[in-house]
């Protein structure tokens, strides 16, 4: 039962509950990790619409099993509504046939001949109304505890006015209840010497593991979700040095295709070169194209040299 008094919703047990850093409630997916406020309308939203991890059929099945416990709790509410009413008119329907069985046995004591007088009209006088049986009344169960701690507290008062020494307002008892308990965490502390570590209290919540409710620690729990968010961190990393990667290597092909063109554009430089000095020499532009020729991608006019 949550808060309230209403049932809590089947959708819980697809998710892991526990609370944040600010100490929120929050609720984790079993099939996503994802991390969201334990609400079941939320909750039940990301289950049937949100979640990659969820096929149609889990969903389909979870809906029918859905359906299934919503109709066994309407048929259990009507059941109970059903032995109420015949409690009730079983009560009501009681007196009435004791009383019809009363008046029918004083007829037939004065119609039988064989019963004297005064038997007759002692018969005949009106026979009392039948106690009709009591109508069973639900109390609550605070109220129950609470009468039942007033009867147990006011038994005290009684004991302790004919035994002093059992009075629970004696300064006795109230400084051993001051005093914390052989078993407490706080009795461990103080008898703890100083050298040794401070163990930190850890709180547990309940988790549904094949079937049967396990109890998880809240610091394990705080453990695999900071592990899971690594371990996303991680994945991105190694992503972004995939990209990284792939782009150094886009820059080491542009920077062999330029160190390529400027060794080209170094060796027809001297080329040219070469030729221009020949040609200033007065050697024949026939030899000078036998001995350097003009390469196709030498195609820098010797105008510019």
């Amino acid at each position: 039962m949550s808060r309230g008094g209403r049932k809590r919703s089947a959708i819980w047990e697809h998710f892991l509950l526990g609370r944040n850093a600010d100490g929120n409630r929050v609720a984790q997916c079993n099939f996503c990790s994802r991390i969201m406020k334990s609400q079941p309308d939320r909750m039940e939203n990301h289950f049937l619409k949100l979640c990659a991890h969820v096929d149609a059929e889990h969903r389909r099945q979870w809906m029918q099993d859905r359906e299934h416990r919503a109709a066994i709790a309407r048929a259990a509410a009507a059941l109970k509504q059903q032995e109420y009413e015949a409690v009730a008119n079983g009560a009501v329907l009681g007196g009435t046939v004791s009383g019809v069985a009363a008046v029918a046995g004083s007829s037939a004591v004065a119609a039988d001949p064989a019963v004297p007088e005064y038997a007759v009209a002692a018969s005949s006088e009106v026979a009392p109304a039948p106690v009709p049986a009591p109508v069973p009344v639900l109390v609550p169960a605070a109220k129950r505890n609470a009468n039942a701690t007033s009867a147990a507290a006011q038994e005290d008062e009684e004991v302790a006015q004919h035994d002093p020494e059992l009075s629970t307002t004696s300064p006795a008892i109230k400084k051993a209840r001051k005093l914390p308990a052989k078993g407490s965490s706080v009795a461990k502390k103080r008898q703890q010497q100083p050298g040794q570590t401070q163990q930190r209290s850890s709180f547990s919540i309940l988790k549904e593991v094949n079937g049967k409710p396990e109890r998880v620690e809240l610091e394990n729990l705080r453990l695999m979700r900071a592990e899971s968010e690594l371990e996303g961190q991680e994945l991105e990393l190694k992503k972004r040095k995939a990209e990284l990667e792939e782009r150094k290597s886009e820059l080491q092909i542009e920077s062999m295709r330029y160190d390529n063109d400027m060794k080209r554009i170094k060796v027809a430089e001297e080329n040219m070169l070469a030729r221009k000095r020949l040609r200033d020499a007065g050697v024949p532009q026939e030899e000078i194209e036998m001995l350097l020729p003009l390469r196709p991608t030498e195609s820098v006019p010797e105008t510019l040299i």
